[in-house]
C-alpha cells in the first residue's frame, strides 16, 4: 500500500513540477525580461533561452532580438560558438534565428548582413546563409514599416 501511494504521489507531483517549469507565470516573466539585460555570450544567452524559453513574448522577445542582434553585430568573431551550441540543441538555431527580426536595431541588422556574406568561415556556411537571410528580412521589414503610407 505504502509503494502505491508512493507511485500515485510521485505521478501527480511531476506534472504539477513540469507545468510549473514550462509556463510562464507574472513571477517568471518579471525575471525573463530581468535576464534578457544580461546577453552577453552565446552561453549566457542559451542558459537564459533554457529557462525562461516559455516566456518568449513581449518584451521578454524584444529584449532576447536585441541580445541576439547586438552580439551577433558586436561579436561574429564567436559565431563558432553559437554554431557548436545551435548544433547540439537544433531549437536553440531556431530560437536564434527567430529572433533576428525587425524589432531589432535596423544597423545592426545591416552589420550582420554584411557580416554573413563577407566573414563568413566555409565551416559555418550554412549558418551563415541562414543569419545573414534572417537579418536581410529584418531589414526589409524594418524598411516597409518605415516606408508605409
Amino acid at each position: 500500500m505504502k509503494s502505491l501511494l508512493l507511485l500515485v504521489g510521485i505521478c501527480l507531483w511531476q506534472p504539477a513540477h513540469a507545468a510549473s517549469t514550462s509556463q510562464c507565470t507574472d513571477a517568471r516573466g518579471l525575471a525573463a525580461e530581468a535576464a534578457t539585460d544580461t546577453l552577453t555570450s552565446w552561453q549566457t544567452i542559451y542558459s537564459v533561452y533554457e529557462r525562461y524559453h516559455s516566456c518568449d513574448d513581449g518584451g521578454v522577445a524584444e529584449g532576447y532580438s536585441n541580445g541576439v542582434v547586438h552580439l551577433l553585430a558586436t561579436h561574429w568573431n564567436k559565431l563558432p560558438t553559437l554554431d557548436a551550441l545551435a548544433k547540439k540543441h537544433p531549437p536553440f538555431r531556431e530560437f536564434v534565428l527567430s529572433h533576428i527580426d525587425a524589432t531589432a536595431d535596423t544597423d545592426e541588422l545591416q552589420e550582420i548582413v554584411a557580416f554573413s556574406k563577407s566573414q563568413c568561415r566555409p565551416s559555418l556556411t550554412t549558418l551563415c546563409k541562414a543569419i545573414g537571410r534572417a537579418a536581410a528580412s529584418a531589414v526589409q521589414e524594418s524598411n516597409d514599416v518605415l516606408h508605409k503610407p
